[in-house]
């Protein structure tokens, strides 16, 4: 079998400097370009470059790579061995990527392009490799062999089978014989067998020689399937060519009459200038008439505000002297109350007095009468005696003494009977004074019962009559509506102001506010005119550069299609000469570089309307925030006559006070200031506002796009674990998503705080960044940034207030975002050099051991502290606690 040879040596890396420079400086790129051509697709470019820094770092990626050089060699016939191409990508790696990147662009490929931009070229590489030797090949003759050698393997196979049959018969034979016949029958049956065994020897001989007499014949043989592939693609791609040079005939005289047409619009933009000039005369007119309708329908407001007003000052005086009214007539029922409380004390005291006295006689009366009662007893007892010793002397005398006796005893029962009525008597007295006693306490009672309601009812009094204004609360508030009305009219000068306070000239007032509201009128319509104005140009500057975009898509694929179709007719065997194939390229590449100068003005054009919605919006934010106060202002005026004039909730007097009506521009102020004046919303601003960490997690480079996402942690995730052992240690979940970040929010001891993690690789952080800075309006004092360093050593923190980006391509993304200013502090976490001359990204992408991930937890613990420090103590502490020596040694 002959073998074609190499188109390029493996020493020629100079014939192509640039794809010498970036497979010396990344080899698993160009190593990927070739595998996806030379593999048809099997095996993607992405997916060899990572199978190949991996082998890369573990230092054998030639074990990987030289099988492709074999299947290059296969493809093409190239000469070579695959113990040869495994020593040369083991000597010269980088040379025998380049040369092998060299064959197939040689071969029309280009690999740069992936396959899908090389499937057609690559059957057609295919069929225009260098042809194989083939030896001659007499068809007629090798049919008639051929023929005969299959009569005779059909014969062959005829007299197999009829000896297989035979066989079988005997060997049927052999086992229904007894035994003492087998002995002589097995004999025969073994020569059976080694017969056939002979038959089927030669007949394998035969055909394995028939065989390799028809591999030999075809083994040089080239295929022809390619070669007249190629002929139909040729064909076929020929005639798309004629067509497409067809279209691009059309098209060159389409963008001729383009060109043409274009001329003769600048006529068309000076007519529609004027008609834009005319149209603006008018609308200054316009504008002038709806501002005097809404002067007069201001005017007209302002007069019944006061009115109103003058209403309610009247009626405040009514009260006032009502209340006056009130307070003297309390001030008379007190004194009165006063006057029977003292009479109706002096009664009791008498009454008091009266019943003591009596209640004395009384207690002398009974004592008189104890002692007479008591005097009478022992009157009794002795005259008893008297009787006894009487009855004794003499029984004589009992009848001379009959009379004296029943006389004593008269007497007796006279005395009995006065000392009963005395008891009866003395009983009846102390009833009486019983119930004179609980008579006089029960009085006592209501009495201080009577007092008790007395004191309450003047308490009341009293209450209410300093709950009543008093004539100098009046003459406060009349002061204050005054007040009030100047406040929503703040440009009264101080001679007026003392004018129109005092009352004397309330048409002098009233002139004022009504100047004051004509200035805030003319003053409003401004501001929407020019709001009006600021958001038709961002309008048309929006639609410009949407236009402009469009076309510059639309010109890239005009671009990129000419280029294609040059590449395409390089190939084209049958033009017409070499001077008509110059002459068509150079209009066509003088056509592409008007395009290109074209794009460059395009781009230009384009930042420089981006520049000027920039100004714009800031302006339309200015103004929207001057037009917030303008309403908060007139909202606080019309509160104060919220019963009367203007009802909050009411769509009957909730008027626009330049259109007279109800507006959406209203509504719209109203939602903006009432979320301004929220105690909600200024606390989640304050929130977000109090201190912002960022951090960088996608990594690129020159050439390479790496995304962080799909691999283990490596020294590129330092931003996000240092943030995630934050939120782990400050229980902080990270779980929003807004403006290309994962947000959180929390509190680090009592200091609310929001952890972001830009989703924007490194170089574009940023775009991310800065979003989230203009929109919450954080002081880049507050903004802590988190990244990687090189430059420090491994596990090593630096804290620091301001600087520069330092050649850290995200830092420079960031300061530009933040209109250069270097004025925020930044948190740097080393990761070191890599080591001897491995590659950075290499660097950056392996693997830790189990000492670095310790090392770099026990960073991740020290930088939380630091941070807790920031926010609670200052900045001052936690610089002296992060960089510190002592520091650096524990983080060592």
């Amino acid at each position: 079998m002959s073998h074609s040879t190499w188109s390029t040596g493996l020493c020629g890396c100079c014939e192509d400097p640039c794809v010498c420079l970036i497979t010396w400086c990344f080899p698993c790129i160009t190593f990927g370009q070739n595998v996806e051509i030379i593999d048809k697709k099997a095996t993607s470019c992405a997916c060899a470059g990572l199978i190949f820094c991996a082998l890369y770092f573990v230092g054998v990626p030639c074990l990987y790579s030289f099988t492709y050089r074999s299947k290059l060699r296969s493809n093409y016939s190239l000469p070579g061995e695959a113990c040869g191409d495994c020593c040369i990508h083991w000597c010269c790696l980088h040379c025998a990527i380049c040369q092998e990147y060299r064959e197939l662009k040689n071969r029309e490929l280009d690999p740069s392009k992936g396959w899908v931009a090389n499937a057609e070229k690559m059957n057609k590489g295919e069929a225009m490799a260098p042809p194989v030797v083939a030896q001659e090949f007499e068809l007629e003759k090798e049919k008639t062999v051929l023929d005969e050698q299959g009569l005779r393997i059909a014969e062959n196979q005829e007299n197999s089978l009829k000896n297989r049959r035979k066989l079988a018969e005997s060997t049927r034979d052999f086992k229904k014989a007894s035994p003492e016949e087998k002995l002589g029958l097995f004999n025969s049956l073994l020569k059976g067998y080694q017969e056939e065994v002979d038959n089927l020897t030669k007949r394998a001989k035969f055909g394995e020689n028939a065989f390799l007499n028809i591999y030999q014949m075809l083994y040089e043989a080239p295929d022809p399937y390619p070669a007249l592939a190629s002929i139909a693609e040729q064909d076929l791609a020929l005639s798309v060519l004629e067509s497409e040079n067809r279209k691009m005939k059309i098209e060159l005289e389409e963008f001729r009459t383009e060109a043409t047409r274009l001329k003769n619009q600048q006529a068309t933009i000076r007519r529609l200038e004027e008609r834009n000039r005319q149209l603006e005369q008018q609308m200054e007119e316009k504008v002038k008439e709806i501002v005097e309708m809404k002067q007069r329908s201001l005017a007209e407001e302002n007069q019944k505000t006061l009115e109103v007003l003058k209403e309610r000052e009247q009626s405040l005086q009514d009260q006032l002297r009502q209340a006056k009214e009130s307070v003297a007539n309390m001030q008379k029922l007190h004194e009165l109350a006063q006057s029977q409380l003292f009479e109706v004390r002096a009664q009791s005291e008498e009454e008091r007095a009266a019943k003591q006295s009596e209640v004395n006689l009384l207690m002398d009366e009974v004592e008189r009468a104890q002692t007479r009662l008591l005097s009478l007893e022992r009157e009794k007892g002795l005259l008893r005696s008297q009787l006894q010793s009487a009855n004794e002397e003499t029984g004589s005398k009992n009848s001379d003494s009959v009379d004296s006796n029943s006389f004593l005893e008269n007497s007796l029962s006279a005395k009995e009977k006065i000392i009963s009525e005395l008891n009866m008597e003395l009983h009846n007295i102390e009833t009486t004074l019983t119930n004179e006693r609980e008579q006089h306490i029960n009085e006592f009672k209501k009495l201080n019962m009577a007092l008790n309601e007395k004191e309450l009812a003047l308490e009341e009094m009293k209450k209410e009559l300093h709950a009543r204004p008093t004539a100098k609360l009046v003459d406060d508030l009349r002061k204050k509506v005054k007040i009030l009305q100047a406040v929503g009219y703040n440009s009264i000068e101080a001679e007026d102001w003392e004018v129109a306070t005092t009352g004397e000239e309330m048409s002098k007032l009233e002139s004022l506010l009504l100047d004051k509201n004509r200035k805030m009128e003319h003053e409003l319509t401004q501001s929407k005119v020019k709001l009006s104005e600021k958001v038709s140009l961002l309008e048309t500057a929006e639609g410009k550069i949407a236009e402009l975009t469009a076309k510059v898509k639309e010109q890239q694929k005009l671009i990129q299609k000419l280029e294609d179709d040059i590449l395409k007719s390089a190939d084209q065997k049958h033009v017409s000469s070499e001077q008509d194939q110059n002459s068509m390229l150079k209009v066509i590449c003088n056509q592409r570089d008007r395009f290109r100068t074209r794009l460059r003005e395009t781009e230009e054009e384009v930042r420089q309307l981006k520049e000027k919605i920039g100004v714009l919006t800031a302006e339309l934010e200015k103004t929207k925030a001057d037009n917030v106060k303008l309403y908060g202002k007139i909202r606080y005026v019309q509160d104060y006559n919220l019963e009367k004039v203007v009802s909050r909730g009411s769509k009957k007097h909730a008027e626009d006070l330049e259109s007279g009506f109800t507006s959406d521009v209203e509504s719209k102020y109203k939602k903006i200031y009432e979320d301004d004046i929220n105690p909600f919303a200024a606390f989640s601003k304050k929130v977000c506002s109090n201190f912002c960490i960022f951090l960088h997690h996608r990594v690129t480079y020159p050439g390479v796009h790496l995304s962080l996402q799909d691999v283990s942690f490596k020294l590129s995730e330092v931003g996000f674990e240092m943030v995630d052992a934050i939120a782990n240690a400050e229980g902080i979940s990270i779980s929003s998503v807004s403006f290309r970040a994962l947000f959180g929010k929390g509190f680090i001891g009592n200091v609310p705080v929001m952890l972001a993690k830009p989703q924007t690789f490194m170089n574009s952080s940023g775009e991310s960044v800065g979003a989230i800075v203009s929109y919450y309006k954080i002081p880049l004092k507050q903004v802590l940034l988190i990244y990687d360093d090189l430059d420090l050593p491994f596990a090593k923190l630096r804290l620091l207030p301001k600087g520069g980006h330092g050649g850290h391509n995200g830092m420079r993304s960031v300061i530009d975002h933040f209109k250069g200013s270097r004025d925020f502090p930044r948190l740097r976490v080393g990761i070191g050099r890599p080591p001897g001359k491995m590659d950075t990204v290499n660097f950056v992408l392996r693997p830790l051991n189990k000492q670095e991930r310790e090392e770099l937890d026990f960073t991740f613990q020290h930088g939380t502290d630091a941070i807790r420090i920031l926010l609670l103590e200052g900045f001052n502490r936690s610089a002296t606690f992060v960089n510190s020596a002592r520091s650096m040694e524990q983080c060592s």
